[in-house]
């Protein structure tokens, strides 16, 4: 009886704290930018119509954010107040455009220190690797420096995550074969983050780094040392000598084998690479 009585005192508290939609809606944005599912599922036990914009919000479709938004005025006025602020908080700034900001991306700048975390990364740095192209565009519009190096000497060119980003920073004059403190490109990192587009298009903007040797070895030894096959099939088909020797003596195949990279072994062996003469 004791327990029944408990349960619903919970349902009739959670009736008053959100009889305002108001209140309810931003609530339910704290809980979907904190990430706290326990609040959000308290607000929609009320008010459940709110439920396609939270899986929107946690999917990054911004199209579907604005339709939601655009049904539920008061919803819009504490998501636009909410994420506004935090946005002034970390820049300073008031005409960036929210949607061109994601949920995961403001998260990141919060928890780490507003204008560099602790590895370095700068906001051209994050919003290189997480994919922010409007946020790209508008810091390169505050003076946002295309070169400014992390604690990894890396550039934000080494982190972008698609072609579009890196196609961004190139127009903005990103430096195509910039060498971070371990001296590695950004091809060299593209290649062996599987990011197969944005190493196209380093080498579409002039990039040597095909050929150059990293630590006396060529870029198809690490990709076999890694056990990347989709690194191996791209370097052979952009030419890369499946054979070469690196400053010891050792093929791709050698590399491999030695590694126990098997699934690098199989395709290695299936493009011609052999071992060398002992």
């Amino acid at each position: 009886m004791a327990a029944t009585s408990a349960s619903s005192m919970e349902v009739k508290r959670v009736h008053k704290v959100y009889s305002d939609r108001g209140q309810a809606a931003e609530d339910l944005y704290k809980g979907v930018f904190c990430r706290q599912p326990d609040k959000i599922e308290e607000v929609l036990r009320v008010y459940p119509e709110f439920s396609e914009f939270v899986d929107a919000e946690r999917s990054g479709d911004f199209a579907k954010v604005k339709e939601e938004l655009a049904r539920f005025p008061d919803l819009c006025k504490a998501f636009l107040a909410s994420r506004v602020m935090i946005i002034e908080q970390l820049t300073g700034e008031k005409d960036l455009d929210v949607f061109k900001v994601s949920r995961d991306m403001i998260t990141k700048m919060h928890v780490k220190c507003p204008s560099q975390a602790h590895n370095g990364d700068t906001h051209m740095h994050y919003a290189s690797s997480h994919g922010q192209l409007g946020f790209l565009e508008w810091l390169s519009t505050k003076n946002g420096n295309v070169h400014i190096l992390n604690k990894k000497g890396e550039t934000p060119l080494h982190l972008a995550n698609s072609s579009r980003i890196a196609c961004m920073l190139l127009k903005l004059g990103a430096k195509v074969d910039a060498l971070d403190i371990a001296n590695l490109s950004p091809f060299f990192v593209a290649v062996l983050s599987n990011r197969f587009d944005v190493a196209q298009d380093l080498l579409d903007a002039g990039s040597k780094s095909l050929n150059v040797l990293f630590h006396g070895a060529t870029l198809m030894h690490f990709a076999a040392r890694y056990n990347k096959p989709r690194a191996i099939e791209f370097l052979f088909a952009c030419g890369l000598d499946l054979n070469a020797s690196d400053a010891f003596g050792f093929t791709p195949l050698d590399v491999a084998c030695e590694r126990k990279s098997s699934y690098a072994i199989i395709l290695l062996k299936q493009l011609g690479g052999k071992e060398r003469v002992r």
